[in-house]
Order: structure tokens, then C-alpha cells, then sequence
């Protein structure tokens, strides 16, 4: 008898036939064999399926009655012919029929079925947590999910797609279910779907569809298609795919539009790496309404490609900002534009750097007021980007020293298409009698720089005497990607540096590519605290302890961990921007190899949510052994970045030793965080004045209460 094997399962009906054949006609078996074996080749590595696109799947009872255009899943085990089904979370095929439910309460019938992926106990149906996947083609899909029930609330609904989580959603009288898009690579031959991390999570419906892997797309929004309950304060985020040219992100192209598809009045804004665009209202929205966002084709990326129409709506709760008992009005100072640095000196005079590096002296009056026309410091009138001005400790009215944290000018690979080179960063010195009277000296130089505005930041002096500079990171989440250059981190990237400035005579340079080494005993600058991706100011408050406000990153790649434990993580989504103490040697999320830091944030250490997680690591992912949790999250998208300690007794002292942070993205405001007496963040951040257009850095005049 002939035996024929063939490699790839499982075998259709037809090759089935077929080798019963074989089997039975030992002179035809050699020849049958040879062709079933040639009749396979050039098939694709996944079985063939009945699976067309789109692909729309309707889960319900195996009673339930599909809605229009999708095909009802109603538990059945996964089928290699039919191309999909249901599986164990350990990928062996298994049934779920039973565990289908239809309410015929809702008015969309996509939301009135669904299939119970995990039984909370006494449920009828099969016990074991599903998983679901789809025989298709490798490559980039738009997939569409939803969860919830319109008649229950006990469940928590998470919903992973390829492994990230689409939803996580804890359903309420209000709002029983939640709808979210997400681009999904498949390389394995199969869309996969489960709910690790849910519990008793209830599956609605699905849609798939296949998109170039490089085409422009919104790949995400804040807040998500469908959410509810959103604040009336909301920012608005899309993410996009190739990036964006920041002269398209404007009111012609994205919108937000109110119940009566109004547009809504705000300002924008983009990112670092000008990878998503912000847009917030001016004021607050309608509570408990739905509000449209709205892309057209006219939002193109750097290379002038449209992106597709995009549509999304969320609807806004009750709950709005909370607003300090103490409120600031606001008036026009100077009509200088795009201040990037201030700092105010022993001589009362206010002093202001801006984009194009000029840096101005104002002289007050008593009571805040600019006097007469500014000082412009032509020491330092070159092309330098200055990030952080500070008065030395020892500085008096007549004896001025002003350091200056600044960089390379006019580059930024992603908006004018010229990367800034690594090693251009430098803190300078402006010392003299008066303002009129400074000279300049390069300290410190040979600081790392990405190619775009991540650079040395700000500077501040510490109870030590040392010097404290907020250095940002090289790229997005620690692993070279193509929106920062492919630049890697450097040893002293993302970290908050301790300079030992006064050891330090002439010009000292700390480029390591030639060969400087931030960890001999004899360095001057070296790492204070670790993985602080992009503070953009430090502050060394009256209490004794520093504080950063840091920006995360829009998406981005990690590396992996050579000691296992924790793989490379590629295309991440948003995570959460902070407020932090920093602590000596602790640190903060931002992976960098240089430092043995692979790590992202909280990685993923327990099935339940945990701090500042990583829900594309696998359970059971911890964190690095001296990651600290940060001790304010102040969510996506915010863009944290100048911080003033309040130190005034105007409002009857209600906001002294509160810190001041400047929200340059979501909120365009200013909020106060409150310390209680041993310096820890206590409650929520409140906020003193919004209706700003992307402000950034921040002082306060102790004497006045001025900001």
C-alpha cells in the first residue's frame, strides 16, 4: 500500500478523497502522490478560507437573526475551511456555542447580540476563556471592535487585537457598550482576538479590513470613537499614521463639530515629531451631548499626501475641569512671539528668550508692568534654539551670572526635513554688571540632541550647588524608529543630569562618541535619575526635593531585554504624560541599552491594571528592578512642560508652594499642583487660567504674585 505524506494541514475534502485512493490502489500511488504534492505548491502558508472582505462578524445566540451585511458567529469552534472561529487563549479550536446572547433591547442589533468570551460563575454556556481568529492574508488591517451588553453591567471589558489592547471598558447604567478602530499586523496567517485581562467580557460584533501598510491613516483618537462620559475640558487628538504637516492641522481640515455640527471654536497644535495633532476647545463643551471629529483630505503629512476623510464621535459626561479657588485674569505683557524660556533676575528685570534666540531684558514696575522697551542681550544674539535660562544662586543685581541651556537652530528632520546633528547641545554662561554689560562663555558643550526639538532642556540649581538639566530622549519609547531618524539613545539621554558647574573651568565637553564617560568617578556631569523622557523643565522647589513634569511619547518601538523576560515592542501606541518627584537614581520608564534600562514604564506585571502598564508586554512582564512610579498621571497628549514653585501670598496664600505646569497640548492652560508637608503630590491638579494658544514656559514674581 502506498503512503503519501503531505505537509500542509489541514487537507481539504477533495485531498482527503484523494488519499483514500492512494491507499486503496497501490499502482496509481506513486503517480497520485506526486501530483497532490505539485497541486500544493505556491498555496499560502494559512489554509484556504471563505473568508472576503470586509470581513463583518455579528456574534449572538445560534437562534439570533445576523444584521444586514455581516454573518452571525454564533460560537463555533474554528474551522480551517470556514477560515474562522473559536479557539482556547492557548490556540487549540474549542466551541462556544451556548455562550451567545440576544436582548432585543437595543437600537443598533450590532450591540443586541453578543458572545460571553469568559463566563463570570453560575452563567450558562462553556466555562473556558475564547479567543477568536481569522485565516488572512499577512499585512495591515483596520479592525473594528465591539463590546458590551445593553441589558447587564457585570462585566469589564477588554478587548485585544494581535495582542493590543482596542477596548478596556467597565460599562455603567449610562453606557453599556464600547466601539473602537485599531490598525492590526498580522504576520502568522491569522487575525487574532481575545479579552486577556477582561472579565465576563462580552463581544459584540467585528469588522476587518485590509490597508496598504503605508498609507496615510488616522490610526487612532482621543477620545475614542463612541466613548462617553468624556470631560467637558476634553482635548481632541488624532493620531496619524506618516505624520503631519503642521500647516494642514487647522480648522479647514480637522474639526470638531458640536450637536448641531457647528464647528467648535479652539486652537492646535502637533506633537514633537509632528506624528498626531491637538485640537482644544476654547471653551467648555455642552455637557451630556455628542460631538463630531472630523478629518478631510486636506490634513496631508510632510510629503503632502492627504490622508482620507476621518470621522469619529464621542459624547461628554458632566464632569468638567476642576477649577482652583484662585483665578488668575489674563493680560497682554508683550507681543513677542513664541517665548521659550524666563527666568527673573536680581536686578527685578524680567528675562525672556525666544525661538529666533534673541534673548530680552524687561524692566518692571511695581506691580508686574513692563517698562519702556526691553534690553536685547547681544551677547547671546546668534542662532541658537534656547531651551532654559536660570540665574545663578550667587548672582546679585550687580553681579549677574545667567545660564543658558540652548541648542542647534533651525532644524527638525520632520518639519523642515534637515535633522539636527547629535552632539550639539551646550550650556552657556552670560555673566557682567547689568544686563547691557553681559559676556558670554560655552561651558558646557557636546550635550546629545535627536533630530528634531528633543534636546537639553531646563536648567535649575540644586540645595547642593550643583546644576540639575531635563535631557531628552532620542526618539519615542527607547529603540531607534523612522519618525526620530533612527537615532539611538545615548548614555545621557532621557535622564535628569547633575552638572558639578562649579568644578568645571573653561569649556568642558561631554559628547561620548568621543569618548566622554558619565560614569568615571571623575565626571562632572553625570545621570541624577534615569528614563524621564522628555522633561522639559526641572524644578528644585523650597522644600528640598526636584520635580519634572515629562512628556511620553505619541508611538514608538522598545528594545528587547538581552536577559529575556521582555521582548521588542514595535508601532506603540500614546502613553500617559506626568508629574513627578525625582528621586537620585530611580527610574522613570523611558528605556535607553546603554544604561541596561529595556523596560518600558510599568511593563505589565499582573493580569488586573497596574500602574503606568504596558498592555502589549505579556502578564507577568515586571517592571525594571529601580523603576518608580510616577505620582501624577495627567493622560495622553497633555505636553507638561514649564513649572514655576508659586510663591507668593496673594488669594490669601491658597496657592503658595503649589507648582505651576504650563499644558502646551491638551488644556493650553495652566493647573496647580498642590504638595502637602512632606512634598508629596496630594489630590488633583486644579486649574488657574486656560484660553492659551500652546503655552510653554512659565515664572512667577514672588513679590507681585505675577505669572
Amino acid at each position: 500500500m502506498s503512503v503519501c505524506f503531505i505537509l500542509e494541514l489541514p487537507f481539504s475534502f477533495l485531498e482527503v478523497v484523494v488519499l483514500f485512493v492512494v491507499r486503496l490502489r497501490r499502482v496509481f500511488g506513486v503517480l497520485l502522490c506526486a501530483l497532490l504534492v505539485l497541486g500544493t505548491l505556491g498555496k499560502p502558508a494559512v489554509a484556504d478560507t471563505n473568508v472576503t472582505f470586509p470581513l463583518q462578524i455579528n456574534f449572538g445566540a445560534q437562534t439570533s437573526t445576523a444584521v444586514s451585511g455581516y454573518t452571525l458567529d454564533y460560537g463555533q469552534a474554528y474551522d480551517p475551511i470556514r477560515g474562522y472561529g473559536w479557539t482556547t487563549t492557548s490556540d487549540v479550536a474549542t466551541s462556544l456555542v451556548g455562550n451567545g446572547r440576544q436582548r432585543n433591547v437595543a437600537v443598533d442589533k450590532r450591540l443586541d447580540t453578543l458572545m460571553q468570551m469568559q463566563l463570570k460563575a453560575g452563567s450558562a454556556g462553556v466555562a473556558t476563556p475564547g479567543a477568536w481568529k481569522a485565516a488572512v492574508p499577512n499585512g495591515t488591517y483596520s479592525v473594528t471592535v465591539a463590546a458590551g451588553d445593553p441589558s447587564y453591567t457585570d462585566s469589564v471589558d477588554v478587548i485585544r487585537v494581535e495582542g493590543t489592547t482596542a477596548i478596556n471598558f467597565t460599562p455603567n447604567g449610562t453606557t453599556t457598550s464600547a466601539t473602537q478602530t485599531v490598525t492590526a499586523t498580522v504576520s502568522d496567517g491569522f487575525l487574532n482576538i481575545d479579552a486577556v485581562g477582561g472579565t465576563n467580557t462580552k463581544i459584540d460584533y467585528l469588522t476587518a479590513v485590509p490597508v496598504a501598510a503605508d498609507a496615510p491613516r488616522v490610526t487612532a483618537v482621543t477620545p475614542a470613537n463612541g466613548s462617553t462620559g468624556i470631560t467637558t475640558a476634553t482635548a481632541v487628538t488624532v493620531q496619524l499614521s506618516n505624520g503631519v504637516d503642521p500647516t494642514t492641522a487647522n480648522a479647514s481640515n480637522f474639526k470638531l463639530l458640536d450637536p448641531s455640527l457647528n464647528p467648535v471654536a479652539g486652537n492646535y497644535n502637533t506633537d514633537g515629531a509632528y506624528s498626531n495633532a491637538t485640537f482644544q476647545p476654547a471653551l467648555a463643551l455642552t455637557k451630556n451631548a455628542q460631538f463630531t471629529v472630523q478629518t478631510t483630505t486636506g490634513l496631508k503629512d510632510p510629503q503632502g499626501v492627504a490622508y482620507p476623510a476621518f470621522t469619529s464621535t464621542f459624547t461628554t459626561g458632566s464632569a468638567g475641569v476642576t477649577q482652583s479657588a484662585a483665578q488668575f485674569t489674563k493680560s497682554l505683557f508683550d507681543t513677542q512671539d513664541s517665548p521659550t524660556a524666563l527666568a527673573i533676575g536680581p536686578d527685578g528685570k524680567l528675562y525672556g528668550a525666544f525661538g529666533n534666540g534673541d534673548i530680552l531684558a524687561y524692566t518692571l514696575d511695581s506691580n508686574g508692568n513692563k517698562v519702556g522697551t526691553p534690553t536685547d542681550i547681544t551677547a547671546f544674539k546668534f542662532n541658537r534654539t534656547i531651551s532654559g535660562l536660570k540665574f545663578d544662586p550667587a548672582s546679585t543685581a550687580s553681579n549677574l551670572t545667567l545660564w543658558v541651556s540652548n541648542g542647534q537652530y533651525g532644524c527638525d528632520l520632520a518639519a523642515v526635513g534637515t535633522a539636527c546633528n547629535d552632539f550639539t547641545g551646550m550650556i552657556s554662561k552670560l555673566s557682567g554688571a547689568s544686563a547691557t554689560a553681559l559676556t558670554r562663555t560655552d561651558v558646557v558643550t557636546g550635550l546629545p540632541r535627536s533630530v528634531g526639538n528633543h534636546m537639553n532642556n531646563g536648567i535649575d540649581f540644586g540645595p547642593d550647588g550643583a546644576m540639575y538639566l531635563g535631557q531628552g530622549a532620542s526618539n519615542g519609547y527607547g529603540d531607534p524608529d523612522a519618525i526620530w531618524g533612527n537615532r539611538g539613545e545615548d548614555p545621557l539621554t532621557a535622564a535628569i543630569l547633575r552638572i558639578d558647574i562649579k568644578a568645571i573651568t573653561g569649556s568642558y565637553s561631554v559628547d561620548t562618541s568621543a569618548g566622554y564617560n558619565p560614569n568615571a568617578t571623575t565626571a562632572k556631569v553625570k545621570t541624577y535619575a534615569t528614563g524621564t523622557r522628555n522633561p522639559f523643565s526641572v524644578l528644585w522647589h523650597s522644600n528640598g526635593k526636584l520635580y519634572a513634569p515629562v512628556n511620553e511619547s505619541a508611538n514608538g518601538n522598545t528594545p528587547a531585554d538581552p536577559a529575556g523576560g521582555a521582548g521588542a515592542l514595535t508601532n506603540l501606541p500614546a502613553f500617559n504624560d506626568y508629574f513627578t518627584q525625582v528621586i537620585a537614581g530611580k527610574y522613570y520608564g523611558h528605556p535607553n541599552f546603554n544604561r541596561n534600562e529595556y523596560r518600558l514604564n510599568g511593563a505589565n506585571p499582573t493580569s488586573g491594571v497596574d500602574p503606568f502598564e504596558v498592555s502589549q508586554y505579556p502578564v507577568g512582564t515586571q517592571p525594571n528592578s529601580n523603576w518608580r512610579k510616577p505620582d501624577l498621571d495627567l493622560g495622553p497628549h497633555r505636553s507638561p512642560d514649564g513649572s514655576v514653585e508659586f510663591q507668593s501670598n496673594v488669594f490669601g496664600g491658597t496657592l503658595k508652594g503649589d507648582v505651576l505646569v504650563t499644558e502646551y497640548s491638551g488644556g493650553k492652560d495652566i493647573i496647580a499642583i498642590h504638595l502637602d508637608a512632606n512634598g508629596n503630590v496630594s489630590g488633583t491638579p486644579t486649574q488657574v487660567m486656560s484660553g492659551f494658544n500652546n503655552p510653554l514656559p512659565i515664572t512667577s514674581d514672588p513679590a507681585t504674585g505675577r505669572v
